[in-house]
């Protein structure tokens, strides 16, 4: 299988990061190039799903299997956060059980999100500028195609006329477009 949309029924549970309500988890299956820069086969349309789960549903990370854009404001999803902190500092309070990256995810360290070239192609950040996505490689920042708030590394076959803001939703595009070359 190269990729996949899998599904599992979760019960809720009293632990302090984990599932609040009985809940559908989604598991998306993709497999990465070793080259970072190498966008992912159909990387606009997980990158939408992804937006679409975290920033409109407010859905909640896996702890172990998300991208780093996922777990942007995360921890204040969780009603019981500030007692597992509070249970973390007591029980661990040198750290030794902690990296940056566990540090970030749970809001107690900057640094989530890094900003470079690439970096929506790994989900170190959303792209807000081609260079995010990977340009040389025919993939821009575009809005998503359901979702118009997300952005996403989309694969571009043609260039856009230069009358069209390639970054508007694509009705304004249209609009635009007829509106430029009416005669």
């Amino acid at each position: 299988m190269y990729n996949g949309i899998l599904m599992r029924y979760v019960t809720a549970s009293s632990a302090y990061l984990a599932k609040q309500e009985d809940a559908l988890d989604f598991d998306i299956t993709y497999y990465r190039s070793k080259d970072p820069l190498t966008p992912r086969l159909f990387q606009d349309i997980f990158e939408e799903i992804e937006q679409i789960a975290m920033f409109k549903y407010n859905a909640l990370p896996h702890w172990g299997k998300n991208r780093n854009v996922a777990f942007h404001g995360a921890i204040d999803k969780y009603k019981n956060a500030d007692i597992f902190l509070k249970i973390k500092q007591m029980y661990d309070p040198s750290g030794l059980f902690s990296s940056n990256w566990t540090d970030q995810i749970l809001g107690l360290k900057d640094g989530l999100h890094t900003v470079k070239e690439g970096c929506a192609l790994e989900g170190l950040c959303i792209c807000s500028q081609d260079i995010h996505c990977a340009p040389k490689r025919g993939y821009f920042c575009r809005p998503g195609k359901v979702y118009m708030e997300a952005r996403v590394c989309a694969k571009i076959t043609s260039k856009c006329p230069i009358v069209i803001d390639c970054t508007l939703p694509l009705v304004f595009k249209v609009i635009s477009y007829k509106a430029a070359h009416a005669s």
